[in-house]
């Protein structure tokens, strides 16, 4: 049998920000726990280059604190650890190949702090409630990895964030990213272009920031920290207060085009997804609005204005910007009027919909269609299919877990028909009241079959 193909390191790919780095080296669980997770849904905020190590366990070092080797094969290294780090195939190969601008390159190390040994340095060195140490190689050792006064502006902007973070003490023994052989220290041992890079070690606590329900949190509050130090952009981070300028700039704009043209609906949607959408068509479709205070604002504020559409007209036209977009090369497409297009974009949920809707923009291109019909299609396509159950010969075969879980899914179910079959029953029961009373209005206004006089007989 062929070998099963070993995990190893994970690159990323960053587009909007090429000049930041996320590296953690300490992923694999049991290590810095949800450390790789965290630095994956900072990347997604940033979109910034990233690697992931996962697959590669810390060995355990001998009674002098010291490491042998590493181990390869056996997925055994530290790759914080420069010895080991090289002894990688590709790992710092995968690092040093993204650095296309030294000078202007950052690199950020995310770690995990085990929450015991926190709040022992926190008591030790005042640390108060850190939820964050900063390493740039303060205090003897090797030198700093990073200028001093921007990395402790970063602390300050963590700590805005709402994430509490300090620098690590000078005399610290750990946490500083001093030692020659750590890998924050790479950049600057190394010389030459890369001796450019600022490199900064993050150890992050796990209780409330790198526990799994945290980490879409904690990445944000990070990511916007990096964005303010760096003045770099983020990627669909939801602001947390409407954008007054933004508000005041998006309503003239768009009063401006309504004034000039009503029916320049799709306009108006690209412009508005352009500004509270990132530009995001795919964000667009999917209701997942960047700066969605300042539009709530906005469309608020519109409302009080004169002459101006409802806010459900300038929903419509983000829909329609975004099917515009979409289908921007399809003839048949073009074919339709504005109030089927319109219709169309309550196809947008899902895949199924969206495949739908290909039928139907092809069948009312070749033969039209009249809104009530298209609007009674749409709905037959949008309503819910009937859940499938498994057969009896299934439910035998299931462990005891799963037999539960399917009874449980199928008493809530009972519950639901149930109740919507009573209210079927009283909605009947209404009906068939009510066209008793319609036959006996016809019957009365009819009034009864009167019969032909009989002749007397001669």
């Amino acid at each position: 049998m062929p070998k099963k193909k070993t995990k190893d390191i994970q690159v990323v790919n960053g587009n909007v920000n090429p000049n930041i780095l996320l590296i953690a080296p300490h992923g694999v669980k049991g290590d810095d726990d949800n450390a790789g997770r965290l630095a994956v849904a900072i990347q997604k905020k940033l979109d910034c280059h990233a690697i992931i190590n996962e697959a590669f366990k810390k060995p355990e070092k001998d009674d002098k604190d010291q490491y042998g080797e590493a181990d390869i094969e056996g997925r055994l290294a530290d790759l914080n650890f420069i010895p080991h780090a090289q002894a990688h195939p590709t790992f710092i190969e995968s690092i040093t190949s993204k650095i296309t601008d030294p000078g202007n390159t950052h690199v950020f190390w995310i770690h995990g702090i085990d929450d015991i040994n926190l709040a022992k340095e926190a008591q030790k060195r005042s640390y108060g409630d850190a939820k964050c140490l900063v390493g740039y190689g303060q205090g003897n050792g090797n030198g700093q990895s990073m200028n001093a006064d921007k990395a402790k502006q970063f602390v300050n902007l963590l700590t805005d964030n709402d994430l509490s973070t300090k620098a690590t003490h000078a005399q610290s023994k750990d946490y500083r990213g001093v030692s020659e052989t750590n890998m924050t220290q790479y950049f600057k041992i190394t010389g030459g272009n890369l001796a450019g890079v600022q490199s900064v070690q993050l150890e992050f606590a796990k209780e409330g920031v790198r526990v799994s329900k945290h980490i879409a949190e904690t990445a944000v509050k990070v990511a916007r920290a990096i964005s303010d130090l760096l003045k770099c952009e983020t990627v669909g981070i939801s602001e947390d207060k409407p954008d007054d300028d933004l508000v005041k700039e998006a309503t003239d704009k768009v009063i401006e085009f309504v004034t000039a043209n009503h029916k320049n609906s799709i306009a108006v949607g690209r412009y508005l997804i352009e500004k509270f959408y990132d530009n995001n068509f795919q964000y667009a479709r999917k209701g997942k609005k960047v700066k969605g205070k300042s539009l709530n604002k906005m469309l608020e504020d519109l409302q009080d204005k004169p002459d101006t559409p409802s806010k459900s007209w300038f929903y419509n036209t983000i829909n329609l910007a975004v099917d515009s977009e979409e289908f921007k090369d399809d003839p048949e497409y073009k074919k339709l009027n504005l109030s089927q297009k319109i219709y169309l974009t309550y196809l947008n949920k899902n895949e199924k919909q969206r495949m739908a809707k290909l039928g139907l923009i092809k069948e009312i291109a070749k033969d039209g269609m009249a809104i009530k019909d298209l609007s009674a299609r749409i709905a037959e396509i949008k309503a819910k299919p009937q859940q499938e159950w498994p057969s009896t010969e299934e439910i035998v075969a299931m462990d005891d877990g799963a037999k539960k879980k399917e009874k449980w899914r199928a008493e809530q179910r009972k519950k639901t028909l149930e109740k919507a079959i009573q209210e079927l029953r009283a909605k009947l029961a209404e009906q068939e009241s009510e066209l008793s009373k319609c036959q006996e209005v016809i019957t009365a206004v009819e009034g009864p079959v009167e019969e032909a006089p009989m002749k007397k007989a001669a």
